[in-house]
């Protein structure tokens, strides 16, 4: 049985939290630090092909879908939105501060 994951973020819990599709919670994954796959502020988050990108203010994170740091990329200045277009493009909200 498939069972459909549903992400929730807790911007100053510096975590993903995992819930099934009814709301049981299944777990959480990363923890506040400076470290690749740590997060401070984190703040959007989006599932795109099965990895998880998570917005916070060291730059773009990404996960897979069990939680392992995968990679980070920063934009030229501050992100703090994002969404994928149905062609699984990114598209990323950010200003210089």
């Amino acid at each position: 049985m498939q069972v459909k994951i549903r992400r929730a973020l807790g911007t100053f819990n510096s975590a993903v939290f995992r819930f099934a599709p009814k709301g049981k919670f299944v777990n959480r994954f990363s923890r506040p630090g400076d470290q690749p796959g740590q997060l401070r502020a984190a703040s959007s988050i989006v599932d795109g092909k099965g990895r998880v990108y998570v917005c916070d203010i060291k730059g773009i994170q990404v996960f897979d879908a069990d939680g392992r740091y995968l990679t980070v990329f920063k934009p030229d200045a501050s992100a703090f939105g994002m969404v994928f277009n149905d062609k699984n493009g990114l598209f990323v909200v950010a200003a210089n501060r």
